[in-house]
């Protein structure tokens, strides 16, 4: 019979810095979804428009 011994870990509840890191991190993540979301709809823009563009340079 095997006996596997598991040493109990306590975890310390987060401090003030870690959540402030973590909110940080979060306000982060939403700003580069925004970025993300406004790049999509410029390009959705040029793309709108591709079809009404002439050429203007030499062949």
């Amino acid at each position: 019979m095997a006996l596997i011994v598991v040493p109990l870990v306590q975890r310390s509840q987060p401090g003030p810095r870690d959540e402030m890191i973590l909110a940080q991190r979060l306000d982060l993540f939403e700003d580069f979804g925004i970025v993300q979301n406004q790049e999509a709809l410029e390009d959705f823009e040029v793309v709108e428009v591709l079809h009404t563009l002439q050429p203007e340079g030499r062949p």
